[in-house]
């Protein structure tokens, strides 16, 4: 955050700085031009790379070794020509995943350790495998197997209220 700052306010060799330390320290290319939200990065973030594009919401959680990278063109759900990966909020990737192309992972979502995904996972999905596909889809009945991945320490019953709008979990 240091990096954007100093971008923000136009000193570019500090900006630089930031960026090359971060790569230097981990291993990882995250350019300052990256749209992203409260991201975490498992272990530093070690060997993580996201292209300068790419969007990332609050709350992801990013394992090591992951790349988010361009790829083929689609058009997504807006509309809108992409060939770089778009990430929502709380999507949990494990390491070694790899997203790649102009694809959306949707909210409440989680990509398995190595999978790689170069199609769109709707809200609510765990994908996994080479190529990856759909697994399981996160609901009420199973959300007690997948709630500490997007909501650490909250009772099942707020975390269901705040992903289903449903105060009595299951």
């Amino acid at each position: 955050t240091s990096g954007l700052r100093y971008l923000q306010e136009g000193n570019l060799k500090r900006a630089r700085w930031c960026e090359r330390l971060i790569m230097l320290l981990r291993n990882s290319s995250v350019p300052l031009s990256v749209e992203m939200g409260k991201v975490m990065f498992g272990y530093g973030g070690i060997g993580v790379v996201v292209h300068a594009q790419c969007k990332l919401g609050d709350y992801v959680n990013i394992g090591t070794n992951v790349t988010l990278g361009g790829g083929k063109q689609k058009i997504d759900r807006n509309g809108i020509s992409r060939n770089i990966p778009n990430v929502e909020e709380r999507v949990y990737i494990a390491t070694g995943a790899k997203l790649i192309g102009g694809i959306t992972i949707g909210h409440h979502s989680i990509i398995g350790a190595n999978a790689v995904v170069t199609t769109d996972i709707p809200p609510f999905s765990v994908a996994a495998g080479n190529p990856a596909k759909i697994i399981s889809n996160i609901t009420l009945d199973n959300l007690s197997r997948y709630v500490s991945y997007f909501y650490k320490g909250m009772s099942l019953n707020e975390a269901s209220r705040l992903m289903f709008g449903d105060t009595n979990a299951r």
